[in-house]
């Protein structure tokens, strides 16, 4: 028996049998990036949604969520942004003067931490600008609270081949949000 270590070829079969896995696991890595885009950027809406509820009941100010919807055809070079606007005069009217709220899941390197911008490989496909009254209750344009009919929902999407899932963000009547995947 000899005890010396291991041999060229013993080195060499290890070496090529990890790179054979190492391969096996690259197309599988490389599909997780657009999805956790996705996902990252629907739970940050998620997220500035409710903060959106909470500022607006905290300050008994309407808190607007303005939507800039994005292109979901097949170049995606559009991908959306929002941002929300507090009406500190309660005019009811959106004005440069009105602040805006840092949001979550902004860059803290950012210049302007009050717009979000959806990411690469993902969309704000649709979306209709929303308000929360002064009590945190969502309202629609006439100010009027959401009845069960007309429940807001905010799609996002991402490309990857022919694989197009879609996930939904939905506000209630009560103002609570919760997201869902549409199959």
């Amino acid at each position: 028996m000899n005890s010396r270590g291991v041999s060229l070829i013993e080195l060499i079969v290890v070496v090529a049998v990890i790179a054979i896995l190492a391969l096996g696991a690259i197309p599988a890595t490389l599909d997780t990036g657009p999805k956790a885009r996705m996902k990252s950027a629907v739970r940050d809406l998620k997220s500035n949604l409710e903060l959106a509820r909470m500022e607006a009941a905290k300050r008994n100010r309407s808190v607007y969520v303005q939507f800039t919807a994005g292109s979901c055809s097949d170049d995606y070079t559009n991908n959306g942004s929002y941002e929300l606007v507090i009406d500190e005069d309660k005019d009811g009217i959106i004005e440069d003067t009105d602040p805006r709220v840092v949001l979550f899941g902004t860059e803290e390197s950012a210049a302007d931490r009050t717009k979000y911008t959806i990411g690469s490989g993902a969309a704000l496909c649709s979306a209709q600008n929303l308000r929360f009254n002064g009590r945190g209750f969502p309202v629609d344009s006439s100010g009027n609270l959401l009845t069960a009919g007309k429940q807001m929902k905010i799609s996002s999407r991402y490309k990857n081949g022919d694989n197009h899932p879609q996930y939904t963000i939905t506000v209630s009547t009560t103002g609570s949000v919760s997201i869902s995947l549409d199959t």
